[in-house]
């Protein structure tokens, strides 16, 4: 369970994400916004840069199982799917098969 500490952002996100699309929380909205495309540039440059693959890749031994990731992710695009927001899921539904394909990679 040490490995909590390593995906606090991504709950953090997932709540952010919850109160965006149930309660229309402006400033959570705001952070959907600006997180996803954030997180989808800096998983797509992980995956093609093979030097981050292989940092992530020694990472991975210590950190999160990833059904952690795989459970965070699909909240996040069933969140926003159902809350009709089909840009953000379809970002939320890309970093969820890049990180999917980064971590078959490694």
């Amino acid at each position: 369970m040490s490995w909590l500490k390593d995906v606090i952002v991504d709950v953090l996100v997932t709540v952010c994400i919850a109160l965006a699309t149930l309660q229309d929380a402006v400033w959570a909205t705001w952070v959907v916004w600006i997180y996803t495309p954030f997180i989808l540039f800096l998983k797509v440059v992980a995956y093609f840069g093979p030097s981050v693959v292989k940092k992530a890749g020694k990472a991975k031994k210590e950190g999160a199982p990833d059904w952690v990731f795989h459970l965070l992710y699909g909240a996040n695009v069933t969140l926003l799917a159902g809350s009709q927001w089909w840009l953000e899921a379809a970002g939320w539904a890309a970093i969820w098969l890049v990180a999917y394909l980064a971590s078959r990679k490694t």
